[in-house]
């Protein structure tokens, strides 16, 4: 590896590995094959043996302030001792202590499979506690070592990272199965306080503005008539997503048994929805049309799997977007933003807000109880039913209930 002169510019593009610093005999740059960066003493105790201690990360040290921590901590080595030991009271005997790798597992194997969240969410919170261990280098650390020096770093690695975009989102949502991870470990004893709420407000990732873009209907138009752009089952995922004012993912998990033709409805238990209720949606004749199409090739239980894998759903929504979104000439739309035009466009043709609304399975809406719920679900079906054809025949250009040519075979 080349050797590379510390200065506050060249730590930003330090390749993975570890630099020594030409001032601070002992003390490294360390560089993870990730992009991590810290800071960490390298040194001889009493027996020869060689100790590395580590400092913290570059986002809560500049190289001044390592530089001048360094001597410390490289005293400490020689004479045998640990400073971050010192410095912590009630610490757990090293062969009694619980890793972070340790206490992602036992969350993941024992409470998750207990929450009352869609099976999609969960994996995503396995996903992000394992990426957090790795990001911030402290899969192999004690719980108690961890603390919001580690997190700042975290935030950081997204918020700034060396290739491609900031990711706010992932920030936040690293943080937030952290900080579930530790609440559930306090609970049990593991560990006496989560570090999550000592990072001070300014450096939490603050969350996304609302968004507010509406997709013109000439847009949807020009989507509708390039979703041709892609292959099956995604042309069919496209239309039927501008049809549906489903969320992408609910979408995307649909089976078979989900769906009533001949009835002309979607049944989807509180399993599937994000608001944990049931919730039913009626079929324009445009959406039935595409459903009976796609269940003549059907090859498997799920409405939409992947080519690679028949029991997995579609995925890579990111890709096909781009592709669609070149076909059509349009931009700015994300996949969201279809139940939004779904709302403000029905309310434009006159439609009730309220029973526009029940349509997205807000929670709101699948909380609505007694007389106003049962009148809701049933009273108002019709209703319902007329204003998906109203929008099928929006979206498609066609008068509503009117049947759509599909071509066989895509």
């Amino acid at each position: 590896m080349a050797k590379i002169k510390l200065t506050a510019q060249s730590i930003k593009s330090a390749p993975a590995g570890d630099h020594n610093d030409h001032i601070i005999r002992g003390l490294q740059l360390r560089v993870s094959a990730k992009g991590f960066k810290s800071w960490a003493v390298l040194a001889r105790g009493p027996g020869g043996k060689l100790k590395r201690i580590t400092i913290g990360s570059t986002s809560a040290y500049s190289l001044a302030d390592a530089r001048e921590k360094a001597p410390e901590f490289l005293r400490a080595i020689k004479e045998g001792r640990d400073p971050r030991a010192e410095a912590r009271e009630h610490m757990r005997a090293r062969e009694a202590r619980v890793t972070f790798a340790q206490a992602a597992e036992q969350y993941i194997e024992q409470e998750l499979p207990h929450l009352d969240i869609v099976p999609r969410y969960k994996g995503a919170i396995a996903f992000n506690l394992r990426a957090a261990g790795d990001e911030m280098g402290v899969a192999d650390w004690s719980l108690e070592d961890i603390g919001t020096t580690q997190l700042i770093g975290l935030i950081d690695f997204q918020m700034k990272p060396m290739t491609g975009k900031p990711s706010p989102s992932a920030a936040r949502t690293r943080l937030q199965a952290i900080s579930n991870l530790y609440e559930w470990c306090v609970e049990r004893e593991l560990v006496a306080a989560n570090p999550v709420h000592w990072l001070p407000k300014k450096r939490k990732p603050t969350p996304p503005p609302s968004r507010e873009y509406v997709i013109p209907m000439r847009d949807l138009r020009k989507i509708w008539e390039s979703a041709d752009v892609l292959g099956e089952p995604l042309r069919s995922y496209v239309l039927l997503w501008l049809l549906l004012p489903l969320r992408r993912a609910e979408l995307a998990h649909l089976q078979w048994s989900d769906i009533d033709l001949e009835a002309g409805r979607i049944r989807l238990s509180g399993s599937a929805t994000k608001n944990r209720e049931p919730f039913q949606i009626p079929l324009s004749a445009a959406a039935s049309r595409i459903f009976e199409a796609r269940k003549e090739a059907a090859t498997s239980e799920l409405v939409f799997p992947s080519n690679r894998k028949p029991d997995v759903p579609i995925d890579g929504y990111g890709k096909y977007k781009v592709k669609v979104q070149d076909a059509s000439r349009t931009s700015k739309w994300t996949w969201h933003d279809t139940r939004r035009a779904f709302v403000s466009h029905l309310a434009e043709l006159g439609f009730d807000i309220d029973l526009v609304d029940g349509l997205l399975n807000h929670a709101q809406a699948g909380t609505r109880g007694g007389v106003l719920g049962t009148y809701q679900r049933s009273a108002r079906w019709p209703e319902k039913v007329r204003a998906m054809e109203a929008w099928a025949g929006a979206v498609t250009g066609e008068a509503p209930g009117q049947v759509i040519e599909l071509r066989a075979g895509k």
